[in-house]
C-alpha cells in the first residue's frame, strides 16, 4: 500500500518485443502481459490500425476518400494524433466495410509479428499471454453473435491450444467495448479486461 502499482502490458505480438523487450524483462525479472490476435498471428497480417499508419507515412499530404465518401486529408507530416483521428473515423464504420477499405490501401512494409514459436517462448519466460481478439476488430460495433463469440471465446480457445494455457486477460482492441461485449468477456471466463479508461472494469 505504500508503493505505486504498475502493470506492464503490450499488445499485438510484434517480433521486436521478442528481440528487444523480452531479454530486458527477463534480465530485470519484470512480469508483464502481452495480448495477441491469434488470427493475425496465423496469417502474419498486421492489425488494420498499423496498416493505416503505414499508408499515412508513405502518403503524407494526400487526401483519401473514407468509406462513406467523405474526404480526409493526411497531414504533411503525419503524427500519432493524425493516425488517431483517422482511426476514429474508421472505427465508426461497419467492420467489413472498414476491412475492405484498409485492404484497398495496399500498405506495405512495417514490422513482423511473432510466430507461435516465439509466443510460446515468451510464455515460457513468464510473459502472461492475453487475448486481443481474434482479428483486432471493433467489438463495440460487432452485432453478429457468432462473430463476437469467435473474437472473444474463439481467441481464448486458440491461444490455449497453441500456448498450452488459456488467457486470463482480454484487451479490447483500441480500448473499444460496449455492455454486450464486456458481458461476453466476463462470461468467457477472463479475469481481467483492459480498456482505455481511467477506471477498473471488475469482471468477478
Amino acid at each position: 500500500p505504500d508503493k505505486p502499482v504498475v502493470a506492464l502490458s503490450f499488445d499485438d505480438g510484434y517480433m521486436d518485443f521478442w528481440h528487444n523487450a523480452l531479454p530486458i524483462l527477463a534480465e530485470l525479472g519484470l512480469p508483464c502481459n502481452h495480448n495477441i490476435c491469434p488470427g493475425l498471428i496465423d496469417e502474419g497480417t498486421l492489425p488494420w490500425t498499423y496498416q493505416v499508419g503505414l499508408f499515412m507515412r508513405d502518403k503524407p499530404g494526400c487526401t483519401v476518400e473514407l468509406p462513406d465518401g467523405r474526404p480526409f486529408r493526411i497531414a504533411a507530416e503525419p503524427g500519432e494524433m493524425d493516425l488517431l483521428a483517422l482511426a476514429a473515423e474508421l472505427t465508426a464504420c461497419e467492420d467489413g466495410q472498414r476491412s475492405a477499405w484498409v485492404t484497398a490501401l495496399g500498405a506495405e512494409g512495417g514490422p513482423k509479428l511473432m510466430g507461435w514459436n516465439e509466443v510460446r517462448q515468451c510464455a515460457e519466460a513468464g510473459v502472461d499471454i492475453g487475448s486481443h481478439g481474434m482479428y483486432h476488430r471493433n467489438l463495440s460495433r460487432l452485432d453478429d453473435d457468432v462473430a463476437l463469440e469467435f473474437e472473444i471465446e474463439g481467441s481464448k480457445k486458440t491461444i490455449g491450444e497453441r500456448v498450452g494455457r488459456e488467457p486470463a486477460v482480454f484487451a479490447f482492441p483500441n480500448g473499444l467495448y460496449d455492455a454486450r461485449s464486456m458481458a461476453r468477456v466476463r462470461g468467457a471466463g477472463y479475469r481481467t479486461a483492459l480498456v482505455c479508461q481511467d477506471q477498473t472494469a471488475v469482471l468477478t
